[in-house]
């Protein structure tokens, strides 16, 4: 019998083998639980249909939906949450995977507990925090804002959904922003501290080109964007978090960001001011290799790597 407790939800664009693999490795848990499976698919072609269809023949609570014409990654997050009819609904990406036994977990949680929102730890970002309930809306988006920007990181209950309006200034990150306004209201908030969730190593993901654009430019005008209820200065230090727990702007992606062409002059004049708002690292150090010739750069990480 399909559990009726927790579905898992999973946006996909053009990653059908990725996507399978993952399925593949975690079937034997989810089977063990009888968890149903959401795909919403956004491909511009017919791989993910194929593969799920073969996958189907096998467990059939998997449920796939093909939008078309597809939406982009923000309205395809939005039907994604909408497809499951279950109490929770663990909206993961296609390129993450949910490590063997840790459904029990999570079904313990959910069977024992009525939480609105359950966070749980993944394998690269590791979180310094142990596991703890959260009543405070400012604890959590002091600590783990930048963490909710993982697609993978939330089981939302089905309520948190219901009223979230499709229409906020929250490009590229409409799955934390229904959390961090939800929580305006309230906050019932559980941070699972063990490592549950991984990726696989096979993604490549769908912002590298566009790295400035995204964790610099949105990232800086979603959190500003967010209701007074959060105040400018803790504004400011949620902005800078998530460089810092990710150093996804620390020296050496910013090095390897210019060596690969996603930074030159004309990119930071572009996003300076958002970048500056957004890394951790000095700007006089960023102005540095921005106008350092590529070879250079390429010389020193390579006798760095030799020492």
């Amino acid at each position: 019998m399909k559990n009726e407790k927790l579905a898992i939800a999973i946006p996909t664009y053009n990653r059908a083998e990725i996507l399978k693999e993952n399925l593949l490795y975690m079937m034997d848990d989810i089977k063990k639980h009888n968890i149903p499976i959401y795909i919403s698919d956004d491909s511009n072609n017919d791989d993910t249909k194929m593969i799920i269809t073969e996958l189907k023949s096998d467990y059939k609570y998997i449920y796939y939906h093909k939008n078309e014409p597809s939406l982009g990654h923000d309205k395809n997050c939005f039907a994604t949450l909408n497809l499951p009819h279950e109490e929770y609904v663990w909206y993961i990406g296609d390129s993450i995977i949910i490590e063997n036994d840790s459904l029990s977990k999570i079904m313990h949680l959910i069977e024992n507990n009525t939480y609105d929102f359950i966070i749980t730890n993944h394998q690269d970002r590791n979180v310094n925090l142990p596991s703890k309930f959260y009543d405070d809306k400012k604890d959590v988006f002091l600590n783990l804002s930048w963490h909710l920007t993982l697609t993978g990181a939330t089981i939302y209950n089905k309520k948190t959904l219901l009223d979230f309006s499709s229409q906020r200034n929250c490009k590229n990150f409409p799955q934390t922003s229904i959390i961090l306004e939800y929580l305006c209201k309230e906050c019932n908030l559980y941070y699972e501290s063990k490592v549950i969730t991984s990726t696989n190593k096979n993604k490549t993901s769908y912002w590298n080109s566009k790295v400035f654009e995204t964790f610099a430019k949105d990232w800086v005008k979603f959190i500003n964007s967010l209701p007074v209820i959060y105040n400018d200065k803790e504004k400011k230090l949620v902005i800078k978090s998530h460089s810092i727990h990710t150093n996804i702007f620390g020296i050496r992606r910013l090095v390897n960001y210019r060596i690969n062409g996603y930074l030159n002059l004309l990119e930071y004049i572009k996003y300076y001011r958002y970048l500056n708002m957004a890394s951790h690292v000095n700007t006089l150090a960023i102005i540095i290799i921005v106008i350092t010739p590529v070879k250079m750069l390429q010389l020193l990480k390579r006798l760095k790597s030799e020492n």
